[in-house]
């Protein structure tokens, strides 16, 4: 509906009742008026130069509370919040819409019982044949619902939906932000030791309500220190702006710790949860989110790898270690496929009467690079880089071997 098709009369105050005798341009009303007049999903009205409400649709009875006899005749100010009003916006938006023509926003509008409502506001401007300006036509709607459900799925975006704390998607755009300015920063990751088994034996419910009180605890240690955000499963990160000491890092992380000594219950029981922590510091420690949260990664698989301590503090020797790791895995794997691997067995004999007691079984791997075994094994005895169990291994052991020998006093024989 143009709103300009309102105004092709002369604007009167007309106080007539809503769909009785003449129309607010000092007429017979014809059909459109009448048709406007009744509309009640849109607040529909004329207001002249000066901001006065010259007449009121069932719309705007029906948004706004007022009766037509209530409001006709009254300042159109009277719609507004109590900030708007003082900071001139009803004048501005009248100023705005003269000068160009059309004003259009959203905004919160006060009903007549006080309450508020969000709307979407659209002022046009009614000239005469002169190009004369004779008022303005006002069309508000309620458009609240559709806030809240916009509100809604903006949280679902950017805050974990069981802790209420901020997603992973919010801490790396506060990362980002803060790098991006080349902030100091304090990142701290942390898992929670001991969750599965509790997930596992309590129940989901309860997993779920011990996750939230974790991140309540976690929140209430860090304060107003840093931002505490949930980065999913039983991990949690804190993000500490203008900060990048690692003696204050250290002293959260013991804060932290001692916290959760206590135990967090659920309906009578008892769950204690130990916590591992991996420390990364920008900008010695990552230029960027994405290799600030790599570098706490890898300092937390190294608390977790000697828990004694509780938390660790990145050294890039532990990415060098991650890296030899994957391709050591990257290697075993092809290893089992091309059958690089040979199982041994080689017995175990009692000096005292020479005889066979057991038998220890080896798996030689031929590797097709003698450099490449005194690499894995170089990194594979390092205390920081100890290769993990690998699904390849498994395989292995789930396949019957090609070929197995049995290694005795020297002499060999196909098994």
């Amino acid at each position: 509906m143009a709103a300009g098709d309102l105004g092709k009369t002369p604007v009167g105050h007309g106080k007539a009742p809503v769909g009785q005798g003449t129309g607010p341009f000092g007429a017979t009303r014809n059909p459109f008026q009448l048709l406007v007049e009744n509309i009640t999903d849109y607040a529909i009205y004329m207001l002249d130069p000066q901001g006065i409400v010259t007449n009121w649709n069932l719309g705007a009875q029906r948004f706004k509370g007022y009766k037509p006899a209530e409001i006709i005749g009254q300042h159109f100010r009277r719609f507004f919040v109590d900030e708007d009003r003082q900071n001139g916006l009803p004048e501005k938006i009248l100023a705005t819409a003269a000068a160009e023509g059309r004003f259009e926003s959203e905004g919160w509008r006060a009903r007549k019982d006080g309450t508020r409502f969000w709307a979407h506001v659209v002022v046009d401007t009614i000239r005469d044949e002169t190009g004369e300006l004779i008022g303005f036509a006002k069309i508000t709607r309620d458009i609240s619902e559709r806030r809240k459900s916009q509100e809604n799925l903006e949280r679902l975006a950017h805050y974990d939906s069981l802790t209420g704390l901020p997603n992973r998607i919010t801490l790396r755009n506060h990362l980002t932000e803060a790098t991006g300015s080349q902030t100091p920063l304090t990142v701290l990751m942390l898992d929670l030791d001991g969750f599965k088994e509790v997930n596992d034996s309590l129940g989901h419910a309860a997993g779920d309500s011990i996750l939230r009180a974790a991140g309540e605890r976690i929140k209430s240690c860090v304060g107003d220190e840093g931002m505490v955000g949930r980065l999913g499963g039983d991990e949690f990160a804190v993000i500490i702006s203008d900060v990048a000491d690692p003696v204050r890092a250290a002293e959260l992380c013991d804060r932290l710790l001692r916290a959760f000594r206590l135990p967090l219950v659920w309906e009578g029981q008892e769950s204690f949860l130990g916590l591992s922590i991996g420390i990364a510091l920008s900008p010695s420690h990552g230029q960027d989110a994405e290799d600030l949260l790599s570098s706490a990664d890898l300092a937390l698989y190294q608390a977790k790898a000697e828990p004694r301590k509780g938390y660790c503090v990145f050294q890039p020797m532990l990415r060098q270690a991650a890296l030899a790791r994957r391709h050591c895995d990257q290697e075993l794997r092809h290893a089992v496929a091309t059958d690089q691997l040979e199982l041994f067995y080689q017995p175990q004999v009692r000096l005292a009467d020479y005889r066979v007691v057991g038998v220890e079984a080896l798996l030689r791997w031929r590797h097709r690079s003698t450099d490449f075994s005194r690499r894995a094994l170089s990194s594979m005895s390092s205390s920081a880089a100890r290769l993990p169990q690998s699904s390849a291994t498994g395989r292995f052991k789930r396949r019957r071997p090609r070929r197995a020998k049995s290694t005795t006093w020297g002499r060999t024989t196909s098994g």
